[in-house]
């Protein structure tokens, strides 16, 4: 979701940024839509870093059970 999201704001920032250089919007409305779109950004990073952060976790706590999941942790070392 937050993908899709980071795809509509992009989408939104885009428009604004056209009818900011026509003279349609002001000033204030560009950096807000931007400040949107960036931090819709660091949100979608901020969650793929903990999906690593925890799958990192789970292969260091679980790593000598015999499972596919663990066999493919001991893979990656």
């Amino acid at each position: 979701n937050q993908v899709e999201n980071a795809d509509n704001m992009n989408v939104s920032f885009t428009e604004i940024q056209k009818k900011y250089r026509q003279g349609r919007v002001p000033l204030t409305n560009l950096i807000f839509e931007q400040d949107s779109f960036f931090q819709t950004q660091l949100q979608v990073i901020n969650t793929q870093k903990q999906v690593a952060h925890a799958t990192l976790d789970y292969f260091s706590v679980f790593n000598d059970f015999k499972c596919s999941w663990n066999q493919m942790g001991q893979d990656l070392k």
